[in-house]
């Protein structure tokens, strides 16, 4: 079931792991979930107005926790990059 773009299940996986987050982890989800779209790191970087360093740790920590899954590879910039979205992994 999707919620504004959002899928269900990841709102529910969210707000029971939440107490759990780091506040750079609820701020770079929070981003991610702002942007309601698949997206890159370099993307994500560049909406929080962030050093791609400060990002991949923590979206690397939260697809740990299940909170974003791996949506495919895309070509940026004449390199392969992984998109990400909002969602647990099955």
């Amino acid at each position: 079931m999707q919620t504004l773009g959002y899928n269900q299940n990841s709102l529910f996986a969210y707000s029971f792991i939440q107490p759990k987050l780091t506040d750079c982890q609820k701020e770079v989800y929070d981003a991610m979930r702002a942007m309601n779209r698949q997206f890159t790191d370099k993307e994500l970087a560049h909406f929080m107005s962030y050093e791609i360093n400060r990002i991949t740790p923590r979206r690397g920590e939260l697809l740990k926790k299940g909170l974003i899954r791996k949506a495919g590879d895309v070509i940026r910039d004449g390199r392969k990059a992984s998109l990400w979205e909002i969602g647990t992994i099955l």
